[in-house]
């Protein structure tokens, strides 16, 4: 039995995919004080940080490669005349999802980027505006969820709020969110 989990939870986190991307430029007709989002279901929270503008899609249920999955999209920039060094986000679910992600809801971290000012013209090739984050969870699975008296539409309930954190070389803001979650699972 402690074999099998620890098999799970070794897979779960290979299966686990963090998608992070610098925003290096500014959306065509952009200016460093005015904001555009490519997608209209974001939603823009300008007013919680002097720091930073966070950017946030509804979390989704989706199947994968045949596999039931979390999604969270995000995007963080610099709303600042500061550059941050070593710019990192990470997600904090709700820990009532314990059960429900096959890993359990540990926030997972992607690796530090510099992210620009936004009033720096010209970027360097190492540096950025900012970061869109979509990460991605396996969900327990089917038997796992039957064994335990889950269901996978409670997962919308508690999916609805989580945690932002962004630290950076000196620094760390953390931020709360409420945020829709659409089921794709059916």
């Amino acid at each position: 039995m402690k074999t099998s989990k620890l098999l799970i939870l070794i897979l779960s986190i290979l299966l686990t995919s963090i998608l992070t991307g610098c925003t290096n430029r500014l959306h065509d007709g952009e200016t460093p004080n005015v904001l555009t989002i490519s997608n209209p279901d974001g939603k823009i929270y300008n007013e919680i940080s002097d720091n930073f503008i966070f950017i946030v899609y509804p979390t989704k249920l989706i199947v994968d490669e045949g596999t039931k999955n979390i999604l969270f999209d995000i995007e963080v920039r610099n709303n600042s005349n500061v550059d941050y060094k070593n710019f990192r986000v990470s997600i904090v679910m709700n820990s009532e999802l314990d059960q429900y992600i096959a890993a359990g809801v540990a926030p997972l971290e992607f690796t530090g980027v510099d992210v620009a000012s936004k009033s720096k013209s010209n970027l360097q090739p190492d540096e950025c505006r900012g970061v869109t984050l979509k990460h991605q969870q396996l969900l327990s699975d089917d038997q796992f969820m039957k064994e335990a008296g889950l269901e996978y539409k409670d997962i919308e309930k508690l999916a609805e709020e989580f945690e932002i954190v962004v630290k950076w070389d000196g620094g760390s803001e953390s931020h709360k969110f409420t945020n829709v979650v659409k089921n794709e699972l059916n």
